[in-house]
């Protein structure tokens, strides 16, 4: 009989806190460190664990120098992340499900946790990682073992929590772009063996890499944050242990700069970037000549309260509860030109609250269980403001009201009248579910997995109002009256409900000590949604259908050459359903379904320790997607692949210990990510495609030999190669197609001291 024992409270959080590896028990003395995961709510060895599912420990983290949550996507296969505005707001693709949609008030289909609290709305996400435990990928559906349920997976983060030690570290660093880091632990204990306590911070800055010519201006794409966090652990018996966590951030550097690409000459009838003859011909890639180079305001507080009882010896209550305060303000120059073509203002509000209460058993019998309730209310105000042509009305001094009024009716901006436009609006979404996870060892070798989940969802929009406006020179942006097709003068409390059954079934199957594989079949589900750029007309405010899949997926996880070699594969098939996506057309942006899609891959991950001093790991992933019955804007997408779909994408890194001494060691570390040639859109643009890219980063470090300090060199983007996280076709209203930049290459050094 297989034995899934719930470690008590305390143990759990030792376990996990003080530790995530310990070396494999083996013949050699070399074999691979097993890392513990909390993937399915108990602590499990990874190989262990009946799902796909990646794990990066502090180490991992700290030695790919992984800064926030938009980097995580390089060393996981089947992972991509999208960075519509950059940094601040990540959009996750998993295994090719993803949102498609840079919308406020959406909410993703691959779900972010932060010590088990979920985070939906992009107000609370873009995080800063530090003084991690380690980050968790699950790939697929969720819902039978988490709060929120998910079409396409879920990325834990897991802090470092108080461990009843005194201890901590300090780091500095400097680097390219004037780079300033430093970032620090310390904890200790308040009562012994009762309460213990454990603060840790972060702050980085730099100048933007996106270098700005426009005089008076600032540099784009630069880095200003900080975070703080402390954390409270209290274990007045062994039965109880409680972790009261408070933290806050704050990002306020220059905004991401914008490419513009494949711009026309002279711009779509009488504007666009080519209006002015701006063609970027005199700029270089990390160039810019944007005349709104502002900040980008960030802020997200939380504060969480964790607690796991030991009710008896067989059952344990979990609650964690949250409340959490986000602030996104984004001022972006869409077209990086000197010309003002697009300049959108996007800013939301977000409070939220979670409760989510959990039984788990530890039975000596075959049959265990989880069984749990959550609730979440989320409330948010959030508005979008996009001004248009600008340049173009002082250029032409067009400004008569009646001229500028008519041209804005029916939408016919491009035919010599200049608008703007802005909406505003509230929305709240509870989320209520019962969820169960269970287990049954049907003999030593083989188990059956079962679990079942309900889902409620009430979305509301409330006071959506949109206005539109022409630009007069003297005046500037002038209020047109709201008549039919020009704004929305007041919508009030529009609601919908979605309720959902969804379910998982499986079974795993011990070979022998060192290899399991597994089958199982699940579905996901992700509630509908509101369009939130509504701007025209009421019927835009259209909601759209709750998205699901159906998911099957077949799995190996397997340990070779006495520990030295770790192999786990899973392949995989998902029909997928009403795919929610935002439909970009110029100016008019709708929220859309996609009928029907399917998405076929398959994925390998690999560990082996060559020799005692080199570790290689390496990762595959393969997707082959196509829309099977969709339509949008008349467009017949059947055949085409999905976005944020590239058929091949690999991940590669060696570390090698090249002096062993007395003194200490000094290790060398490379690491590379290949990408395959990717689709932005789902008509599968041509020109909006992403061509295949390879980055590789390197690092060198010292290490004292009693651990106390730590030096280290690193780069990254080692070619300095041109790529792009994102895409957008604005060609035919605007004259140019929108595009953002990855990092060039950056190099620094860091200095560690731990205490």
């Amino acid at each position: 009989m297989k034995n899934y024992k719930i470690l008590s409270p305390k143990l759990l959080a030792q376990a996990v806190a003080l530790s995530t590896v310990s070396v494999v028990a083996s013949a050699q003395d070399f074999a691979i460190e097993e890392i513990v995961v909390t993937a399915q709510k108990r602590a499990e060895s990874l190989q262990d664990v009946p799902v796909a599912v990646s794990a990066m420990d502090a180490g991992d983290l700290e030695t790919l120098k992984l800064q926030n949550s938009t980097e995580i996507a390089d060393q996981i296969p089947n992972v991509q992340i999208q960075k519509p505005y950059g940094d601040a707001q990540p959009v996750f693709a998993v295994r090719g499900v993803s949102m498609s949609d840079f919308s406020q008030n959406q909410s993703s289909p691959v779900a972010l946790y932060i010590d088990e609290v979920y985070r939906g709305a992009p107000a609370l996400q873009g995080i800063q990682m530090f003084d991690l435990e380690r980050v968790e990928v699950l790939r697929g559906p969720q819902g039978t073992l988490f709060g929120k349920n998910t079409t396409g997976g879920a990325v834990n983060f897991h802090t470092k929590k108080p461990s009843f030690e005194e201890s901590g570290y300090l780091s500095a660093g400097f680097g390219s772009y004037d780079r300033i880091e430093t970032k620090g632990a310390y904890e200790t204990v308040l009562i012994e063996d009762k309460l213990a306590i454990r603060g840790a911070f972060t702050y980085s800055e730099a100048d933007g890499y996106v270098e700005n010519k426009n005089p008076g201006q600032d540099d784009q794409s630069a880095i200003d944050n900080w975070a703080g966090r402390v954390s409270l652990r209290y274990t007045p018996s062994d039965e109880l242990d409680a972790v009261l966590t408070y933290s806050k951030s704050r990002a306020t550097p220059v905004h991401a700069g914008a490419l513009a690409t494949n711009i026309l000459p002279g711009g779509p009838g009488v504007g666009g970037i080519g209006f002015s003859g701006d063609q970027r011909a005199n700029l270089d890639y990390y160039e810019s000549d944007a005349n709104f180079a502002e900040e980008r305001k960030h802020e997200v507080e939380g504060l969480s309260l964790n607690v796991n009882w030991n009710i008896n010896d067989e059952l344990t209550l979990t609650s964690v509860t949250s409340y959490d305060e986000g602030t996104l303000n984004i001022l972006s120059d869409e077209d990086g030109s000197s010309g003002s073509v697009i300049h959108t203002t996007i800013g939301s509000d977000v409070r939220a609250f979670s409760q989510d209460l959990r039984i788990s058993s530890d039975y000596a019998g075959p049959f265990n269980w989880i069984a749990g309730l959550y609730f979440s209310n989320e409330k948010m105000n959030a508005s979008n403001h996009y001004s248009i042509f600008h340049d173009l009305a002082a250029a032409t001094q067009l400004s008569p009201f009646v001229t500028a009024m008519e041209t804005c009716i029916g939408g016919a901006f491009f035919d010599g009248g200049l608008c703007s436009a802005s909406n505003q609006y509230t929305q709240e979404r509870t989320s209520v579910a019962a969820y169960t996870h269970t287990t049954y060892d049907i003999n030593d070798a083989l188990t059956l997995t079962f679990g079942l989940r309900y889902s409620e969802d009430d979305n509301q929009i409330d006071d959506l109002e949109s206005t539109f406006y022409y630009y007069d020179i003297a005046q500037g942006e002038v209020e047109l009256p709201t008549l039919p097709g020009l704004g929305i003068e007041h919508i009030e409390n529009v609601t919908n409900i979605d309720r959902s059954w969804s379910g998982k079934i499986g079974l795993d199957y011990a070979l022998n000590e060192d290899t399991m594989v597994y089958v199982s079949y699940s579905e996901g589900y992700r509630s509908g949604s509101y369009n939130g750029q509504a701007l025209y007309d009421a019927s835009e405010l259209n909601y759209v259908d709750p998205e699901e899949i159906e998911a099957w997926e077949m799995g190996i996880k397997t340990q070779l050459l006495d520990g030295r070699v770790q192999l786990n594969g899973a392949v995989f098939q998902y029909d997928y359903t009403n795919q929610q996506f935002l439909n970009v057309d110029g100016f008019l942006q709708t929220l859309v379904n996609a009928d029907e899609s399917q998405i076929r891959g398959a994925e390998l991950e690999l560990v082996a320790r060559v020799t005692e001093p080199m570790t290689i790991k390496a990762g595959a992933g393969y997707l082959d997607s196509e829309f099977k019955e969709a339509t949008v804007s008349g467009v017949d997408l059947s055949g085409n692949e999905l976005v944020s779909t590239p058929e091949w994408n690999l991940n590669l890194s060696i570390d090698y210990d090249l002096i062993t001494a007395d003194w200490g060691t000094v290790t060398a570390h490379v690491d590379g990510v290949y990408v395959d040639q990717q689709f932005f859109d789902a008509f599968n643009t041509d020109r909006l495609q992403e061509d295949a890219y390879w980055l590789s980063n390197a690092r060198l470090s010292f290490y004292s030999a009693d651990d106390v300090v730590n030096v280290a060199l690193w780069v990254k983007n080692i070619e300095n190669r041109h790529y792009s996280p994102y895409r957008i076709g604005l060609q035919e209203d605007f004259g140019y197609d929108f595009a953002t930049r990855g990092a060039p290459r950056t190099f620094g050094a860091e200095v560690t001291w731990n205490f």
